[in-house]
């Protein structure tokens, strides 16, 4: 999934309750703690929100919030249950930040050393595909 970018978050914040003039701050620390990152942009926001949006403060810039370092640790948690092709995927590509589709999945996935069954280790990423059409990564 590709990162947010700051007005993706910046509209995100508003969407959440966020008021507007405070939006583009609290995005510019979102970011910078998150790179963007959907899954780490989700819980900073989640936190922000339960928190009454908060006016943030140059302690803010210093240090990773909590909550974000939390969810980068059950990231890498999920990840090390993954059967051995699925992790293998999970990391090639993790390499770009675009969608990419099926086919272009399967090509990745078949360069050296090669995945076994990659439509399986795909549909354990995005869930099943059905009929193998054009869903995306």
């Amino acid at each position: 999934m590709p990162a947010f970018s700051r007005d993706e978050i910046v509209a995100f914040l508003i969407a959440r309750g966020c008021p507007e003039p405070q939006a583009p701050t609290l995005a510019a620390f979102v970011e910078l703690h998150t790179s963007g990152h959907a899954q780490l942009v989700h819980a900073r926001v989640a936190t922000l929100e339960a928190e009454g949006f908060p006016t943030p403060d140059l302690q803010s810039v210093m240090v990773t919030p909590s909550d974000v370092v939390e969810a980068r640790s059950e990231a890498r948690r999920l990840i090390t249950v993954l059967d051995s092709s699925t992790r293998e995927l999970v990391y090639r590509l993790s390499l770009t930040v675009q969608a990419m589709p099926r086919r272009q999945v399967f090509a990745i996935a078949s360069q050296s050393p090669s995945i076994a069954e990659p439509g399986l280790a795909f549909d354990k990423l995005v869930g099943p595909s059905g009929n193998g059409g054009g869903r995306s990564l």
